[in-house]
C-alpha cells in the first residue's frame, strides 16, 4: 500500500494541514505545518511525472484550507455579539441540545434568534437553575428572556479542560445563565424531526424499562448522553469501550446493512439498484441529524456514503482515499471540527484500522480462530493510534481494553437491533414484558461485565503525563514505522532513527525536570497556594489537603509528579524576584511591608482596601476562592476605582508567579 500514490491524496492532506495551521498561535507549530506540506509535495513531486504541477496545485489547497477556516472564524453580520450581549436584554431562544445536568442547573446549547426583536444568529450556552418551579423543556423549545449574556470562564487550575477552548471549537462564546423568574415559554419546535424525537423520548420514559436501560439507549441510539449516569460513564472508559456511547462508524455500519436489507426489494424495480441507493443515502443521513450530526455522526455518514457509491459504481476505490476524502469533506463545510477531539480521536481509529490490521492479519483454518483474530487486530490497531491523544488529555490508559472487547462487539449488533426495534415500537405500542425483559437483561449483563473490568484498579494505569512534544514525536515514530512496514524503502528507517533518540533524549530530560512554578489556585472556600519543584509537590493551606482533595488530585493527575507534602500558610513568600504577601484576618496594618509587591487576600481580611493601595502601591492584587460574593464586589470596585491591577481566580483561573529561585515563606 503506497498512500502518497493514490490520486489526489497529497492535496488533500496539504488541505487538512492549511485548516489546522489557521488554528496554530505559535509560530513553531505554524512552521511546523508548512514544513510537513511541503515534504508531502516534495516527496509526490518527486514521484510524479508531473513534478512541475506539485507545488502549484499543493499551494493552492493549501491556501483554500487556510480561507476556509478564516471564514468561518469570521463573525456574520447579524450574530448576537454584534449587539452589546453583555446588557439585560430580551433575548430569544431556541433549544439545540441538551446536555448533562450540573448540580444545580439545567444546561443546553441553544441558537439564539432574536435580542429586543432583533433577528440574531449564533449559538450560547443556556443554564437554567434548578428550582421548584421548572418544568421540563424539550430540545426545539422556543424561550424568552430577560438576562444577560455573559463570557465563558476559563479553566479554574493550570493543565484543567479548558471548557472555553472547546465551546469556542463549536462556535460558543457566551452563556446564558438565569432562573425561571425571567424565563416565558414561547411555542415548542415543529421540526418534524425533532417532534418525533422528543415522542419517542417521553414515551421511552414512560416505559417500564429499566432506568440505566432508558439511558443506554438513548445514548446508544438516539445520541443523548445527556441522561446518561456519571459513573456507568467513568465505568465504561476504565474498562475502555467508552467509544461505544459515541454514535460511530460501528453503529452507522450496522445501521447501513440494516437499511440496506430492509429496501433490498427496490432492486426489482428498474433502476432498483439506484433507487435502493438513494433509500440508503436519505435513511443515514436522516438519521445523522435526527441524532444530533455531531462530528462521529458526520464523519461515518459521509464516509459510509461514500463507500456505498463507490461500490454501486463498480469502482474500487481504495477504503483509504475514501476516508480521507470523507475528512476533507466535512472539513470543508465545519473547519472547527479538527480541534474537536471526537473528530480528531474517530479519524485517528479509522486510519489505524485500515493501516495496521492489515499488518496484523493470519490466515487461520478455522473460522471461529480467524473471527477472533480479526476482532482482536482490529481493537488493537484502533487503540494503538488512539492511545497517544488519549492519554495526552486523560492521562490514563485501560489495560483490559481487550478483554472488553471480545466480551461486548460480538452482541453489540444484536443489541442495537433490538433497541432499534424497540424505539420503533414505542412509536405505536407499549412495549411486551417478553421484550421489556430481553433488552433489560441484555444490558444489566453488559453492564455486570464492563463493571467487573473497571473495577480492576491495577490494569487502569493512570497519572501518565506526555507533552506535545511527546505525542507529536510518538506518532511521527507511528507513521514511519507504518510506512516503512509497507513499503521496506530505507529512508523509512532512517526517519525511524532519527525519531526514536529524540523521543527517549526528550523522556529522559522530562523525567529528571528541574521545573519551578508556584500557583494561587481556586478553590471553594480556601486558600491554597502550590509549589512545583521538579516532580516533588507542596501545598500550602491552613486547610486540610489529604489524597481525597480535588486540588491535590487535579494536580497529582495533570502533572508528572514523585511525591507531595503539604504546609501552613505562611504571612509571605519570596518567589524569584517577587514578594507575596497573604492578607487575611491575622494581618495587622503595623507591619511594614516592601511597595510594588503582590497580595493575596483571603478568607475575607477586614481591611481598608484603599488605605492599604495609598500606602504599600501593590503590583498586583489577587482575590481567591475563600471570599464571599459581596467583598470581591466591593473590591473589584475599589480596585477599578484606583485602577490598579487585580486577579480573581473565581473569573480567570489559577495565578502564576514566576520562580526563579528557590521559594522561601516567611
Amino acid at each position: 500500500m503506497k498512500p502518497l500514490a493514490l490520486p489526489l491524496v497529497p492535496y488533500l492532506l496539504v488541505f487538512i494541514l492549511g485548516v489546522n495551521f489557521h488554528f496554530q498561535e505559535t509560530f513553531s507549530y505554524q512552521l511546523l505545518h508548512v514544513l510537513l506540506a511541503m515534504a508531502i509535495l516534495g516527496f509526490h513531486s518527486f514521484k510524479s511525472p508531473f513534478y512541475w504541477r506539485a507545488p502549484f496545485w499543493g499551494l493552492l489547497f493549501f491556501c483554500l484550507g487556510f480561507c476556509v477556516a478564516h471564514i468561518d472564524q469570521l463573525l456574520p453580520e447579524k450574530h448576537y455579539a454584534n449587539f452589546a450581549p453583555t446588557e439585560v436584554n430580551n433575548i430569544e431562544i431556541e433549544l439545540q441540545q441538551r446536555l448533562r445536568e450540573s448540580t444545580n442547573a439545567h444546561r443546553f446549547y441553544a441558537n439564539l434568534t432574536s435580542i429586543n426583536g432583533k433577528s440574531t444568529e449564533g449559538r450560547v450556552l443556556f443554564q437554567l437553575k434548578k428550582d421548584s418551579s421548572y418544568s421540563p423543556l424539550l430540545v426545539g423549545d422556543k424561550l424568552l428572556i430577560k438576562d444577560r449574556l455573559s463570557p465563558i470562564q476559563p479553566p479554574s487550575n493550570p493543565n484543567g479542560f479548558d471548557y472555553k477552548e472547546y465551546l469556542q471549537s463549536i462556535s460558543i462564546y457566551h452563556q446564558l445563565r438565569t432562573n425561571s423568574d425571567a424565563v416565558r415559554f414561547l411555542s415548542h419546535s415543529k421540526k418534524p424531526l425533532i417532534k418525533i424525537k422528543n415522542v419517542i423520548l417521553r414515551k421511552l420514559d414512560e416505559s417500564s424499562l429499566n432506568r440505566t436501560t432508558k439511558e443506554i439507549l438513548k445514548t446508544m441510539l438516539l445520541g443523548e448522553r445527556s441522561s446518561l449516569d456519571a459513573n456507568t460513564m467513568d465505568q465504561y472508559a476504565n474498562a475502555g469501550v467508552v467509544h461505544l456511547f459515541a454514535i460511530s462508524g460501528l453503529h452507522i455500519g450496522l445501521l447501513m446493512l440494516l437499511f440496506q436489507w430492509l429496501l433490498r426489494p427496490l432492486r426489482f424495480l428498474p433502476h432498483g439498484h439506484l433507487i435502493q441507493l438513494i433509500g440508503v443515502l436519505a435513511l443515514l443521513w436522516c438519521y445523522a441529524f435526527f441524532v444530533g450530526a455531531s462530528a462521529s455522526v458526520l464523519r461515518s455518514v459521509t464516509l459510509f456514503s461514500a463507500y456505498h457509491i463507490g461500490m454501486q459504481s463498480q469502482r474500487k476505490t481504495p477504503t483509504a482515499y475514501l476516508v480521507l476524502l470523507s475528512m476533507a469533506i466535512i472539513l470543508f463545510f465545519e473547519p472547527r471540527f479538527i480541534l474537536q477531539l471526537g473528530f480528531q480521536m474517530s479519524y485517528l481509529a479509522v486510519f489505524g484500522i485500515l493501516f495496521l490490521h492489515p499488518l496484523m492479519q493470519l490466515k487461520l483454518k478455522h473460522k471461529a480462530l480467524q473471527w477472533f483474530w480479526n476482532l482482536t487486530t482490529v481493537s488493537l490497531s484502533a487503540q494503538i493510534t488512539v492511545a497517544p491523544i488519549s492519554i495526552y488529555h486523560f492521562h490514563q490508559f485501560p489495560g483490559l481494553f481487550l478483554l472488553s472487547n471480545w466480551a461486548i462487539l460480538p452482541f453489540i449488533g444484536l443489541f442495537l437491533y433490538v433497541g432499534l426495534g424497540c424505539i420503533i415500537w414505542l412509536l405505536f405500542f407499549a412495549l411486551p414484558p417478553p421484550l421489556v425483559y430481553l433488552l433489560d437483561g441484555l444490558v444489566a449483563k453488559m453492564n455486570q461485565l464492563v463493571f467487573w473490568i473497571g473495577a480492576q484498579e491495577n490494569f487502569i494505569f493512570s497519572s501518565l503525563v506526555i507533552d506535545q512534544l511527546t505525542l507529536g514525536l510518538l506518532y511521527a515514530l507511528l507513521v514511519c514505522s507504518v510506512i516503512w512496514l509497507n513499503q521496506k524503502k530505507t529512508y523509512w528507517i532512517l526517519l525511524i532513527g532519527c525519531f526514536l533518540p529524540l523521543l527517549l533524549w526528550h523522556l529522559n530530560i522530562s523525567s529528571n525536570t528541574t521545573e519551578q512554578r508556584f500557583w494561587i489556585v481556586h478553590a471553594y472556600g480556601e486558600t491554597i497556594l502550590v509549589e512545583k519543584n521538579g516532580k516533588q509537590f507542596t501545598f500550602h493551606s491552613n486547610e486540610l489537603v489529604d489524597e481525597n482533595h480535588f486540588i491535590l488530585n487535579h494536580f497529582t493527575q495533570n502533572f508528572a509528579h514523585s511525591n507531595w507534602t503539604t504546609q501552613p500558610l505562611f504571612n509571605g513568600y519570596i518567589i524569584g524576584d517577587e514578594q507575596l504577601y497573604v492578607i487575611d484576618n491575622n494581618w495587622s496594618t503595623e507591619l511594614v511591608l516592601q511597595q510594588k509587591a503582590t497580595y493575596l487576600l483571603s478568607k475575607n481580611p477586614k481591611i481598608n482596601l484603599e488605605r492599604l493601595l495609598k500606602k504599600f502601591s501593590p503590583k498586583m492584587i489577587i482575590i481567591d476562592g475563600s471570599n464571599t460574593p459581596y467583598y470581591v464586589e466591593q473590591w473589584e470596585k475599589t480596585l477599578n476605582k484606583t485602577k490598579t491591577a487585580y486577579h480573581l481566580t473565581q473569573k480567570m483561573g489559577a495565578y502564576e508567579l514566576t520562580a526563579k529561585t528557590r521559594n522561601e515563606g516567611f
